[in-house]
This record gives structure tokens, sequence and C-alpha cells, in this order.
């Protein structure tokens, strides 16, 4: 009777947990080392490393792709611990960003909005139609 009983509270409680789902979370705003997918795991903006954790110093790339050769670097560059902090700006068209030895990267600015389209101008009125008599007779 006890393993029936437990089964059906596991079953339950599995079936309530998948039910409710997990919800996703809005990209970060900080973050340390890795390879980071841009706009589904870090957002994009203006962001400042805390320095260097190596004595010789921290690289970070923008990247088209997670391919990680040479033609996919955007931009990158390697700073000296002497240098102090590193500043980015991350575009939301990059596909990844990887920094390594630089601590916590924190955004300062977030990226700004796309730019609407300008409306399109009004057309113009129509030309009144010419006078042809009566009924056009």
């Amino acid at each position: 009777m006890f393993t029936k009983s437990f089964i059906s509270a596991a079953v339950f409680a599995g079936a309530t947990l998948l039910g409710a789902g997990v919800a996703s979370a809005a990209p970060a705003t900080s973050f340390g080392n890795g390879t980071w997918a841009v706009g589904s795991d870090i957002a994009p903006g203006t962001y400042v490393s805390a320095g260097s954790t190596d004595e010789y110093g921290c690289y970070w790339e923008r990247a088209s792709s997670f391919y990680g050769d040479f033609d996919s670097i955007i931009a990158n560059d390697f700073v000296s611990p002497e240098s102090g902090q590193a500043v980015v700006t991350i575009k939301s068209t990059d596909v990844a960003f990887i920094p390594d030895y630089c601590g916590t990267w924190t955004l300062k600015a977030p990226a700004p909005a796309p730019k609407a389209a300008p409306a399109p101008a009004p057309l113009p009125a129509p030309l009144p139609m010419p006078w042809t008599g009566s009924a056009g007779l």
C-alpha cells in the first residue's frame, strides 16, 4: 500500500513540475569568462570589465559565429594588467562574445534600440476630372 501511495505522489509531483514549465531568463548584464551568445546569454550594449585576473592580461573577442576561426573575429583586444579595465561595445548583430581572464563584465549602457523606418510620404491628391459636358455624350 505504501509503494502505491509513494509512486502516485511521485507521478503527481513530476506531472506538476513538468506542467509548470521553466520560464526563460532575460539575457545577463553581468558575466565572466566563457563563450556567450549575444541576445540569449548576454544582452548587447557597452560593458566594462573589472580588470585582468591574470598576470599577463585579458583577451576579449566579438565574433560572427561560434566556429572559433580567424574569419569569425569581428573585433578583439588584449588588455595588459597595467591598463586596468577593458571597455567593449557588443552589438546586437554580434553572434558571440568571448572574454578570457578579464574578470566580471558589467553592462554600463544598453544597446540603442533600432531606429524605426520613416513613414512613407503621403500620396498626392488625385487630379480633378475634366468636365466633358452632359454625361460625356
